[in-house]
């Protein structure tokens, strides 16, 4: 009896040592002022398929890039997750100009994007739809850049963000700024898109 009641206590004790717990003190904010206007016809097509296998060892990617998730709000995630699965399947022919807005946009309340935090033109911290869908363009753009590809439109966040280095960030701002390349390459490029619960990973495939 003795033997059973030891064994008890330390079990008990264990669980309470592998307990564990969630720090949401370390917030990062987006910086995208988001206005809205009339969606415009979509340069690139959307495949909305969000199971795609990024590890794949059989796929051959061209370049790979990641951030990492430092806001995990509700609202931010799920942005990052719907602006995700919106990028992953977006092919850019060759020759053919890619405008992140009129392909992944608008970004509002009816096609599912939620309230999160963001900076305003002026640096002021607020919460609009799609805040934090920033991540996903910044992570693109800095995919592109060892294609060489021609950057068309990008802009700098007017505060520094957490998950890129200064001056590699690309922000968003639905009918005003966007982030746009032309594919200069001579193929096309498809866009794969994954945000796990810790970082957001863009690779590029060419397709055949």
């Amino acid at each position: 009896m003795k033997k059973i009641m030891s064994i008890c206590i330390i079990l008990s004790t264990l669980i309470v040592l592998t307990g564990c717990t969630k720090n949401n003190s370390d917030l990062e904010y987006s910086t995208e002022n988001i206005n809205y206007v009339e969606k415009q016809e979509h340069i690139s097509s959307v495949n909305n398929n969000e199971n795609n296998n990024l590890n794949d060892s059989s796929e051959e990617f061209l370049s790979t890039f990641s951030t990492t998730i430092h806001d995990k709000a509700s609202g931010r995630m799920t942005n990052l997750q719907l602006a995700s699965s919106k990028l992953t399947g977006v092919i850019v022919k060759s020759g053919q100009n890619f405008s992140f807005n009129n392909s992944i946009g608008p970004y509002n309340e009816e096609r599912g994007f939620e309230k999160a935090k963001i900076f305003s033109s002026t640096g002021e911290v607020l919460e609009e739809y799609g805040g934090g869908i920033c991540q996903i363009s910044t992570t693109l753009y800095n995919a592109l850049l060892p294609l060489n590809v021609e950057i068309i439109e990008r802009h700098t966040h007017s505060k520094k963000v957490q998950y890129i280095e200064e001056g590699k960030d690309a922000t968003l701002s639905y009918g005003y700024l966007d982030f746009k390349f032309k594919n200069t390459l001579p193929y096309d490029i498809e866009f794969i898109c994954q945000t796990t619960d810790n970082e957001v990973i863009v690779k590029i495939k060419k397709r055949a």
